[in-house]
């Protein structure tokens, strides 16, 4: 996992949804959503539950339970 990444996953996190994301890290819905995806796929792990509007996340549990790291690396990569 790189830094964008996590920082996508913080982002999506507190926006819960994509379009919202998208455009505070400058990129598509498209990119923020196959990004989820595929580190969903690599950590064989749901990171966000899709709501019933196509917009709509929550963090999973297992998400929230690895955000205060993901976090902390944030931060770290911050002060590099």
């Amino acid at each position: 996992m790189d830094i964008e990444t996590i920082k996508t996953i913080l982002t999506v996190a507190h926006c819960e949804n994509y379009a919202e994301a998208a455009r505070k890290l400058g990129y598509t819905p498209s990119v923020i959503s196959k990004r989820i995806i595929k580190t969903e796929q690599e950590l064989n792990i749901p990171l966000f539950a899709r709501g019933r509007r196509a917009s709509s996340l929550a963090p999973t549990a297992e998400c929230e339970a690895i955000l205060p790291d993901l976090k902390a690396i944030d931060e770290a990569w911050g002060r590099i």
